[in-house]
């Protein structure tokens, strides 16, 4: 088993993506670094340290990781497309990437990640990390107790 800690600079419900029965991270940071995980790992994500390296979630993977576009194509996902609707949730659905004709184009409401920096940096590894076990606690985050401390990285990254 394996513990992958990281710094979540943004909690906008993008990523991770906690709504409904399934949370799943196909974007920022674990998917930038090709972090090498398999169902039984956890990935625990922490507040900046100016806002006190609170835990915001952390999800033990129930799946092995998915590749994006069967990600996308899975519909137990389709739910976690963003569309407008009067529930903000649904706005910031991670499941906006495709593949055609060898190239991943985006679907969906654009503007979270819209860049093309952003898209490279999405799709340079092409893992999903999936969850139905997880705690998401949001802006109800909390401080880690001394003796979790270690679990605290310095900077932006994951060890």
């Amino acid at each position: 088993m394996k513990l992958l800690s990281y710094i979540i600079t943004i909690d906008s419900g993008l990523a991770p993506n906690p709504f409904s029965k399934y949370c799943t991270l196909a974007l920022c940071i674990p998917n930038h670094k090709n972090a090498l995980l398999n169902n039984g790992d956890w990935i625990l994500g922490l507040s900046s340290k100016d806002n006190g390296n609170k835990l915001i979630y952390f999800m033990k993977l129930t799946e092995e990781p998915m590749q994006r576009n069967i990600y996308f194509k899975d519909k137990r996902f389709d739910y976690k497309r963003p569309f407008f609707s009067n529930d903000r949730n649904t706005l910031v659905g991670d499941n906006i990437y495709y593949l055609e004709n060898g190239k991943y184009k985006m679907e969906g409401i654009k503007g979270f990640h819209s860049t093309e920096t952003q898209n490279n940096q999405d799709t340079k590894y092409n893992k999903v990390f999936i969850s139905d076990y997880f705690f998401y606690f949001g802006n109800k985050s909390f401080n880690l107790e001394d003796k979790f401390k270690e679990f605290i990285w310095k900077r932006q990254n994951y060890k």
